[in-house]
């Protein structure tokens, strides 16, 4: 009986053309029906790799053409949001997404996630997997993918070194490990080394950069992380550019059906034709299934992971044996140089932070894009002057950090979690003994407007109230004073609002009934905001602890703790750096800051009101009673509650 006999049953089709009857008006013959269908399968799980049938073939476009989840339109545009990297010492591939989310616009980021593994800095360049189990081709495509990093998943990173120039000699099976099912060779002879972007290694102690040996990096899927991956096969799935048929092009995108042609996968018979391939198989070679890869003559682990920061759990690289694990520094080839974040930089001049004590790599380098508004540590040139450059800056120098880390504060209280630098002393040289007193005075509830901070807009400076700015030297005419934002929430009666006036009474503000007197107080809450028109010439800040407690602190952590910003975090504070959390106790810290308690948020309040002390109602006249209410676009006007006092200079005082 002819296939192609219109008497044929539907069932028929998929023995005589591997074809599946719902298709099979569009499609042609299959050449693999036994691989290529679901219909061989015991389940819709991905247990052969030729092509898929579970509904996760849609995303990973690998969807047998017989599957419920095929569509040829979908299985296009998805086959090259995946690619399919080796996990190399435990001989398979998996699949790792390597695109960003549509709705992603920061291209620097963008062109990192597309450039996978051949990222130079291997810190960002090793594929991760998230909380999610989702896996990505770099810690730049998860980013784009909106993953957060403090959970993110490294993969593990070995140096496979294939010839070694002095072999390690093993005197029993001890030399030979096991890690993430993977075999391999350890040694006592080498230390690793990277060295003009590549990895290697150098005999052990000798720091001889002419003894370097290049070796290659493979990655590795942890033995943990086996369970959120999918398996692969490394396939052709475009075609090459001589091509003209333009069916062969298009079907060659519209499905996977995988054949081989000895050592070469295609996605399917038509990326095989198109490259030039007519003669195939449906099953892998049995040469190429059964041929072990060679053992390397060498292999270290290098990790490269460390959220919870405890100085005794980090280790930049791991060497695995029967009983413990050994940790070994990463060397430069330079004396002066040191392995930071990826790659080597000078450190001419500094103290010396150990490998266990470079962390973060997220958080504390440049080499993240700004978009990472976590960073711990300034990138721009305003570093400089705040003293708070990450150490891989460019502009970053030990001595002027330490000089210039306590020339400005970071205030928070009153300030409602809107953190700028601020200048907070007066120039040395500086005379007036009463206006530094009040400069030092800060923020204090006092009820003179003039301890409320201003910004320079010449030379964008933010001081902490506005003798500070006196006495540095700035022009009045350029100073802008910070807007007063006053909230209550006890106030009824709406009648009562409008004819409100703002009183300081008794180290508070609030407001008040004139007819009524003191009795009719109310005390509101207070804070500063930031006028929208000077927010460019402010500089944001974390408030965080710099200096040591007096209770006897470790030399070497009080000098590094001065001496370079990378933010870390305990359950209640903030830290310039781990040193800093040291020197004050505390020996666990995080990269990111961590939300302990949620708590649900008071009532908002009945009215609140923004006061621009800086207008006097358009007259600019220290001393006016009249100040203007942005939010009700009126002058309120500033009383002094107690009796036989009267407001000048911003200041209730006796006649």
């Amino acid at each position: 009986m002819s296939c192609l006999s219109v008497l044929v049953a539907a069932g028929m089709a998929v023995l005589c053309l591997g074809m599946h009857p719902r298709h099979s008006h569009h499609q042609e013959p299959v050449v693999c029906a036994f691989h290529h269908s679901c219909s061989y399968r015991t389940s819709n799980a991905s247990s052969l790799l030729e092509c898929s049938c579970d509904e996760s073939c849609r995303m990973h476009g690998d969807c047998c053409r017989d599957s419920q989840h095929y569509n040829p339109q979908e299985q296009k545009s998805n086959m090259n949001d995946y690619v399919c990297v080796a996990d190399t010492l435990a001989k398979n591939h998996v699949y790792v997404r390597a695109k960003c989310a549509e709705d992603w616009d920061n291209a620097e980021v963008q062109a990192l996630c597309m450039k996978g593994s051949t990222i130079p800095d291997i810190f960002y360049g090793v594929p991760v997997t998230s909380r999610l189990s989702q896996s990505y081709a770099n810690a730049y495509c998860a980013i784009c993918n909106y993953e957060d990093p403090v959970f993110f998943k490294t993969w593990n990173a070995y140096v496979v070194c294939n010839t070694v120039p002095v072999p390690p000699v093993y005197s029993n099976d001890d030399a030979v490990q096991y890690k993430d099912n993977v075999t391999f060779a350890i040694s006592d002879d080498y230390d690793i080394m990277y060295n003009e972007g590549r990895w290697g290694i150098i005999p052990r102690g000798s720091g001889d950069v002419t003894a370097f040996t290049p070796c290659r990096t493979d990655f590795v899927v942890p033995r943990l992380l086996r369970y959120a991956t999918r398996q692969c096969l490394p396939t052709v799935k475009t075609c090459s550019d001589e091509e003209v048929d333009e069916h062969n092009r298009s079907l060659c995108e519209r499905y996977t059906a995988i054949v081989y042609h000895k050592s070469l996968i295609f996605r399917n018979q038509h990326c095989a034709s198109c490259n030039g391939y007519k003669q195939f198989t449906c099953a892998q070679p049995p040469a190429l299934a059964s041929t072990p890869p060679a053992r390397p003559a060498l292999t270290m682990l290098l990790r490269l992971r460390n959220t919870l920061m405890s100085p005794s759990a980090a280790c930049d690289v791991a060497i695995e044996t029967d009983q413990a694990e050994e940790c070994r520094p990463i060397i430069c080839p330079r004396p002066d140089e040191e392995f930071r974040h990826g790659r080597c930089v000078s450190v001419q001049g500094e103290p010396t932070l150990t490998a266990r004590e470079s962390l973060c790599p997220f958080y504390h380098s440049c080499s993240m894009p700004d978009y990472l508004h976590s960073r711990g540590c300034s990138c721009k040139a305003t570093c400089r002057q705040y003293g708070d450059c990450c150490r891989d800056s460019q502009y970053y120098d030990e001595a002027e950090q330490t000089k210039n880390a306590n020339q400005y504060v970071c205030p928070s209280d009153l300030y409602n979690g809107v953190n700028v630098h601020m200048k907070g002393k007066c120039l040395k040289e500086w005379g007036n003994t009463d206006v530094e007193a009040s400069c030092l005075k800060g923020n204090a509830q006092t009820g003179d407007f003039k301890l409320f901070p201003v910004t320079s807009t010449t030379t964008a400076i933010t001081y902490v109230n506005h003798y500070c700015a006196l006495c540095n030297g700035e022009d009045t005419a350029s100073l802008r004073m910070w807007l007063a934002k006053v909230e209550c929430s006890t106030i009824s009666n709406a009648d009562f609002i409008n004819s409100y006036n703002v009183a300081f009474y008794e180290g508070q503000w609030g407001i008040f009934e004139p007819s009524l007197g003191p009795s009719s107080f109310t005390g509101c809450s207070f804070h500063f905001e930031i006028p929208e028109e000077i927010k460019n010439y402010t500089t944001p800040c974390l408030p965080a602890v710099n200096t040591c407690s007096d209770a006897g602190p470790d030399q070497r952590d009080q000098i590094l703790c001065q001496s370079y910003s990378a933010a870390v975090y305990n359950r209640k504070d903030i830290f310039r750096n781990q040193h800093c959390a040291s020197c004050n106790g505390y020996k666990e810290y995080y990269c990111e800051q961590r939300i302990i308690d949620v708590r649900i948020s008071s009532i908002p309040p009945y009215f609140a009101m923004t006061v621009d002390y800086s207008d006097s109602c358009g007259s600019n006249l220290v001393g006016h009673r009249g100040d203007w209410d942005s939010k009700l676009g009126r002058c309120v006007e500033t009383f002094c509650i107690k009796p036989n006092t009267r407001r000048e200079m911003g200041k209730c005082v006796a006649p």
